[in-house]
């Protein structure tokens, strides 16, 4: 997935088991490009867990976006593990 200043996430980014033709159109994150950084804000009313801390990324709470962050989008079944990098710095 490649992401931009402004982008939104949702519930069929996070989860394998979600359709987006089924799924409620409501954001569960977005990303923000911020002082020359990234950040993936949450917004979902779920945790993220961030793999490597172990620790969570709770509503309304952002976390930087560095290369090799794992980030499990979501804690319910069929949650996807983002992994992040950059191209073309």
């Amino acid at each position: 997935m490649t992401v931009w200043n402004g982008q939104y996430l949702y519930q069929w980014h996070a989860r394998s088991n979600v359709s987006p033709l089924d799924a409620k159109r409501e954001p569960v994150g977005y990303f923000q490009f911020h002082q020359g950084r990234w950040y993936l804000t949450n917004q979902s009313n779920a945790d993220m867990l961030l793999v490597d801390a172990p620790d969570y990324l709770r509503h309304g709470h952002h976390v930087e976006i560095t290369p090799g962050l794992r980030l499990l989008l979501s804690v319910e079944e069929g949650g996807r593990l983002a992994v992040f990098d950059f191209l073309g710095r």
